[in-house]
């Protein structure tokens, strides 16, 4: 019984509330910002690779 009277005594602090969100906006902004530097270097890594798997592509079939 007095957890159960704990529980609905909770009170939400909004301020503290809606100022979690700048936390949580930064967050997840980093975490798109290393997905995209992810993104960019294998996208690089595969434009580098990918020119000499032509080349040798290129000298097998003639």
């Amino acid at each position: 019984m007095r957890l159960l009277n704990s529980l609905l005594a909770i009170t939400i602090d909004w301020n503290r509330f809606l100022n979690s969100f700048q936390y949580m906006g930064k967050g997840m902004l980093g975490i798109f910002i290393v997905i995209g530097i992810l993104v960019g270097c294998v996208t690089l890594l595969n434009k580098l690779t990918n020119r000499e798997k032509k080349n040798k592509d290129n000298n097998e079939n003639e």
